[in-house]
């Protein structure tokens, strides 16, 4: 089933690979838009050459069905007896046997690009392009419908109860009882392709074309939203913390609080729209659209990452036996597998030598108006293969207004420079009015400009200094094995006092030895300069 379960968590039972290995791949007349689904030593897959296509474990074709047009998002789901259920764009809703004949079909009133999901009793759940949800019985009858007031390509997630949420392009999210009735609809500001998560806790998540991903308690009351750089197409993953995992259309996959603040943000090439995937201890896999999978740990570091030969859309699947399975632009299904993995252990926190004083600073905030926030520029693609020596920070907008919001991405990797698995303390400020310009040769050169905005462990918090800097951003963190990227999204005080040019600075100290990292031989990297107007 697309996302796992009906309630698409997104979090496989299964411990996914921590290192990479393509076993084989398996080439099909169409796109891979569809995410595959896993049984028991086989793999399920919709193509847009018009087939579901089933592979044993080999990689070998078991059979596959054709079906009157193009197969687009809609996943399969395994019901019992290994039946497939899908959706096509020839306006129909398929049930396969396990040998792959035609159980039953239900025609709809446009293309079926929702993927379905199943209730008690084998009854179906799937939306269309007709506006229409459908809740169809084990043997393909109608029990009821509901017209939206746009397209339905999210797919339907169901609770305990039997109530069902689903996304509209008519900028909606939907919750209804298991009778059909209406019981809340709930309307962003952008369409909602986004299928809605449902948490152990109660709460219900959906992210929209408006660029933020929304909290919701039972009742449809709004809980808090989060506003990332891009619009939403990827559904979030729920890990056994309840923290969150979503890919944006601002080249990133990010990871959220379950109380909606930041935690972390790890940078691709292009657009995120695969949905990640978690596996049981703690690895997250997604596909980018710039041509590549990745595998972040659970605190954001990159474990590696596979080249296909286009984007990937579709979200990634575990079997049982530890291997992943991800479809890519390029016609393929590929099979990976690798060690098992580790669970990381998150970054500690110091108690800092001083404790500073807030003042009036810049502040994160987790909530925030779409129109606020910027769309990231393309970033270098951090790649298995490091670069040595690489600091990369990029700040955009570079002009805003007191108020505005602005955002530093930073990518580096020193692994060449036998600093893997050291355990450093990564300092990051904003310095007004910078007297240093292309890097600076110090720290007390960097800091010469004036005040200091410094971000707290965590980035729960954010103090003023004036001149030095005296608590790390990250503290103890180990030093990845490839690569570190994240983002550092904030807002600007509002007073016009702050007016002037600013730039970020990054600095990494190794604990063991109370040393700098250095990178081209400076201790400190400067981001491109940015200004409040």
């Amino acid at each position: 089933m697309f996302r796992h379960d009906s309630s698409h968590i997104g979090l496989s039972p299964y411990a996914g690979p921590s290192s990479l290995s393509l076993v084989w791949s398996y080439e099909m007349g169409g796109n891979l838009y569809s995410s595959p689904a896993v049984g028991e030593g086989s793999v399920y897959v919709g193509s847009r050459d018009k087939n579901v296509y089933v592979l044993d474990s080999t990689g070998a074709l078991r059979w596959s069905y054709a079906t009157g047009a193009d197969i687009k998002y809609s996943s399969p789901m395994l019901g019992s007896e290994e039946s497939v259920y899908i959706g096509s764009d020839d306006n129909t809703f398929y049930a396969l046997n396990s040998d792959g004949s035609l159980q039953w079909s239900y025609g709809a009133g446009e293309w079926v690009n929702s993927s379905p999901s199943r209730g008690d009793g084998g009854m179906v759940y799937v939306g269309s392009n007709d506006n229409a949800l459908y809740s169809l019985n084990s043997n393909g009858s109608l029990r009821w419908s509901y017209l939206a007031g746009d397209k339905l390509e999210s797919s339907p997630a169901l609770r305990t109860d039997g109530s069902v949420y689903i996304g509209s392009r008519d900028t909606s999210v939907y919750s209804f009882a298991s009778s059909g009735g209406l019981s809340w609809s709930y309307k962003t500001e952008g369409e909602v392709f986004s299928s809605p998560v449902l948490g152990s806790d109660g709460k219900g998540y959906a992210g929209s074309a408006d660029t933020a991903l929304y909290a919701f308690d039972s009742d449809g009351t709004l809980l808090w939203s989060y506003g990332t750089g891009g619009s939403l197409y990827s559904s979030v993953a729920i890990d056994g913390e309840e923290r969150l995992y979503i890919g944006s259309y601002d080249n990133s996959m990010c990871s959220i609080n379950s109380d909606g603040s930041f935690f972390w943000s790890y940078v691709t090439g292009e657009a995120v729209i695969s949905s990640p995937t978690l596996g049981s201890q703690g690895m997250v896999y997604a596909g980018s659209s710039d041509n590549r999978l990745y595998a972040v740990d659970s605190i954001g570091m990159l474990r590696w990452s596979h080249e296909t030969g286009q984007g990937i859309y579709c979200s990634p699947a575990l079997g049982s036996d530890g291997r992943l399975y991800i479809g890519s632009n390029d016609n393929l299904l590929y099979c990976i597998e690798g060690a098992a993995t580790v669970t990381p252990t998150p970054p500690g926190t110091d108690t800092p030598a001083e404790t500073p004083t807030p003042t009036e600073s810049p502040t994160m905030s987790p909530t925030s108006t779409p129109s606020e926030i910027p769309t990231a520029p393309p970033m270098p693609t951090p790649t298995a293969t490091p670069t040595i020596n690489y600091v990369n920070l990029g700040t955009f907008p570079t002009e805003v207004s007191p108020g505005e919001r602005v955002t530093m991405v930073w990518l580096c990797d020193l692994s060449r420079w036998n600093y893997r698995g050291a355990r450093v303390d990564v300092y990051i400020a904003a310095i007004r009015d910078p007297r240093v310009q292309g890097g600076p040769s110090s720290v007390r050169d960097a800091l010469a400009g004036g005040a200091v905005y410094l971000y707290g462990p965590g980035m729960k918090s954010v103090y003023r200094y004036k001149g030095r800097v005296g608590k790390p951003t990250y503290s103890n963190v180990a030093f990845p094995p490839v690569a570190a990227a994240g983002s550092i999204r904030i807002t600007t005080p509002r007073s016009s006092s702050f007016k002037g040019n600013y730039v970020f600075a990054t600095a990494f100290v190794r604990r063991d030895r109370r040393s700098f990292v250095r990178t081209d031989g400076k201790p400190v990297e400067n981001s491109n300069l940015f200004t409040i107007k």
